[in-house]
């Protein structure tokens, strides 16, 4: 809008051809992004340099070019583009869940080891409270009445707590196949205004739970288990168990407030997810109510 007058003082002929230059251009070369300033990406983009900061292999992660408070009331941020497409556009299979994951475990311990040696930093990196996430991201958006929202977020708190003692990394925050770039034989991510202190198995699930993988979880966490920075195989299968479950619950809510994606996919996800954890790594009254837990979720009318 703001060159529109200039553009039709030039003849038609150099308008069009500057017109097509500049799209062509900067679709292939950059990302764009504006939101108003309650929703500012001053601080996604400044995550955005940090992670950029923190990878030797840069064609990995975007490079963010430009961030700008505009006079219009919105946010500006300007980042590279990555090249090729989302693994959410194409055939998801085994090897990209593997790679996908190991650059995942890369990004986190990499991104946490820089973030101890930088006193610092500009972005405020956040470490949420995975009782204040449970409420926001599932049971608000779940259509449960208040009573039954009470009971799930009593049952569910063993798993609340027993996360909270977990280690925490600098995790993605958001990792789903729409934002895995799949290149010429190499992968990326993107979008990094969730990323956070977390424990770092929150990824894996977040990844392996979505609609669109299909994957043998088990033969999953034996081969990235390697990846994991050495704690033990059985700490290392709890805190996926774990993580499962609270990721299940965000998953779920996501679905059914978005509309997206399936909703009765991610309700059986969190019951299986559930109660598995209950029948493996709790006891008595606990593990009674996680498993009533799944019931009630097994048994609502979310489709």
């Amino acid at each position: 809008e703001e060159y529109e007058g200039r553009f039709e003082q030039v003849s038609f002929t150099s308008k069009e051809v500057l017109t097509l230059s500049f799209d062509a251009y900067l679709q292939d070369s950059f990302i764009f992004a504006r939101s108003a300033a309650q929703g500012s990406l001053e601080g996604e983009h400044n995550l955005t340099s940090y992670v950029f900061s923190c990878f030797d292999d840069k064609s990995c992660v975007p490079m963010p070019y430009y961030f700008a408070k505009g006079q219009n009331g919105l946010d500006y941020s300007v980042c590279s583009r990555l090249r090729g497409c989302t693994l959410a556009g194409v055939d998801i299979t085994g090897q990209d869940l593997l790679d996908s994951l190991g650059l995942y475990f890369d990004f986190c311990l990499r991104a946490t080891a820089c973030k101890e040696s930088m006193g610092s930093f500009s972005a405020d990196i956040p470490s949420p409270g995975y009782e204040a996430v449970f409420d926001e991201k599932f049971l608000r958006r779940m259509p449960f009445d208040k009573a039954k929202k009470e009971k799930l977020k009593k049952l569910f708190f063993p798993v609340i707590s027993l996360l909270g003692k977990k280690p925490r990394h600098f995790v993605h925050g958001n990792l789903h196949p729409g934002n895995i770039i799949k290149g010429s034989g190499r992968y990326g991510l993107i979008d990094f205004g969730d990323a956070c202190f977390a424990n770092i198995c929150t990824g894996i699930e977040q990844l392996l739970g979505h609609d669109l993988v299909n994957a043998d979880k088990a033969r999953v966490y034996s081969a990235v288990y390697d990846f994991s920075g050495g704690i033990s195989k059985d700490e290392f299968l709890e805190d996926c168990a774990i993580s499962s479950a609270f990721v299940a619950a965000h998953l779920l809510g996501r679905s059914v407030y978005y509309n997206e994606g399936s909703a009765g996919h991610y309700k059986n996800n969190l019951a299986d997810s559930v109660a598995f954890l209950a029948e493996n790594f709790f006891s008595g009254r606990e593990k009674s109510g996680l498993l009533d837990f799944a019931d009630v979720i097994q048994c609502s009318d979310v489709k």
